[in-house]
């Protein structure tokens, strides 16, 4: 079971997200805010980040750059409203590893969290898939 953190400041996507993750088995770490965020995910050894971009407190594309800078190997997932090619395109260059768009499908958030904790996993055997 793969631990994943959620930060998402709306309520419904939070719980939406939260229940299509723990229906694949995962134990699931909700955060409304960013600051609160970078922390679990620094300190907490969640295995994937599920992270929204327009958060209070500090602000998701700040919070994937520090993550960054802290654990560049964890998968993020990001979800966010803002669908243009250059928002997309800065938020893989900052780090994400996906880039889903609101509204979003849960097939596809299920499948962009499985997809990203296989390639973290083959990473980590050092087999590189």
């Amino acid at each position: 079971m793969s631990r994943i953190l959620v930060v998402e400041d709306e309520p419904h996507i939070a719980s939406l997200v939260a229940k299509a993750l723990r229906r694949d088995g995962h134990d699931v770490v909700l955060s409304e805010d960013g600051e609160v965020g970078l922390f679990i995910a620094v300190a907490d050894g969640v295995d994937c980040v599920v992270l929204d971009l327009g958060l209070p407190g500090l602000p998701g594309a700040v919070m994937l750059g520090m993550l960054r800078e802290e654990r560049r190997e964890l998968p993020v997932v990001v979800l966010t409203g803002y669908d243009d090619p250059e928002h997309r395109a800065e938020c893989l260059a900052v780090g994400a590893n996906a880039f889903l768009t609101k509204p979003f499908t849960v097939a596809a958030l299920r499948s962009a969290v499985r997809e990203q904790l296989a390639v973290a996993g083959a990473a980590a055997r050092g087999d590189g898939r």
